[in-house]
């Protein structure tokens, strides 16, 4: 036991004298990441399964790499954060994720992530085009789930409780729901029972083709309500959601599908 101590403490003193020599400082733990492990961040596979893509920090922003599966090594600079230019404000946007469509002819930012719940949030989304270089707003405000059609063309999204699709070539936006209102209805987007307890948030999905979507539609009109404050500001905020106690109301729940050829809707 004695020797075990006496182990320790030594271990102890040569470690306090080794940091002390090195004279660590605030910048260096918190600033400069002297200390911090090497990771790889952003990772999406590449079609040809040879490569894979990542996110590259610079002092310009986020760039996009291509990888070798073979030998880690970069291969080329796939996007410079630099060149991304906001055309509403002339400056270049920082993404904090991004998503290739099939074809790996266009890439979907996002930017201004806002946490909602454990496994929700939204996004200032951002087209673009890599032949034309050209960098389009998905659409206005914040969107939820942003995500590209398995035919490359068409990207979904939800936005104040309804579904939306855009045509990524034309930029038109199509409306799929108009009934969503907060804290009554709900499409493609889970209430907060279903995204606590069975772990999913986004609720809308591409078929294999691109042309449908199927969603999750939550009518939680007749679920109590909750009130709480919420803390960050001077001044606390009232918020209001729904949250089923036990014995009480749960939200009414249908699963729905979508054509985007047709525009007409089938209730499942």
């Amino acid at each position: 036991m004695k020797k075990n101590i006496f182990i320790t403490t030594a271990l102890s003193l040569l470690l306090i004298q080794v940091f002390a020599q090195q004279k660590i400082t605030i910048e260096d733990i918190w600033t400069k990441g002297t200390f911090r492990p090497d990771y790889v961040w952003g990772i999406n596979w590449m079609k040809d399964g040879a490569f894979y893509s990542s996110l590259e920090r610079t002092e310009n922003g986020n760039n996009i790499i291509k990888n070798s599966i073979k030998t880690g090594n970069k291969i080329a600079t796939i996007v410079e954060g630099k060149n991304l230019i906001n055309p509403a404000t002339g400056s270049p946007i920082e993404f904090d994720g991004y998503e290739f469509n099939a074809d790996e002819t266009k890439i979907l930012f996002t930017t201004e992530t806002e946490s909602i719940y454990r496994r929700s949030s939204k996004s200032i989304y951002f087209l673009y085009d890599l032949k034309s270089k050209k960098l389009n707003n998905l659409s206005e405000d914040k969107q939820m789930f942003a995500t590209y059609s398995p035919d490359a063309n068409k990207v979904a999204f939800v936005k104040e409780n309804n579904l939306f699709f855009v045509n990524s070539s034309t930029n038109k936006e199509v409306k799929i729901t108009k009934d969503g209102a907060k804290n009554e209805i709900i499409n493609g987007w889970c209430d907060w029972v279903y995204e606590e307890e069975f772990g999913f948030a986004k609720a809308f999905f591409w078929s294999p083709d691109g042309t449908k979507l199927a969603y999750y539609r939550f009518n939680e009109k007749d679920v109590p309500e909750y009130n709480m404050q919420m803390w960050g500001n001077l001044y606390p905020k009232d918020y209001k959601f729904k949250y089923p106690k036990a014995g009480e109301k749960n939200s009414v729940v249908e699963i729905k599908i979508y054509d985007t050829k047709t525009g007409k809707t089938t209730n499942v």
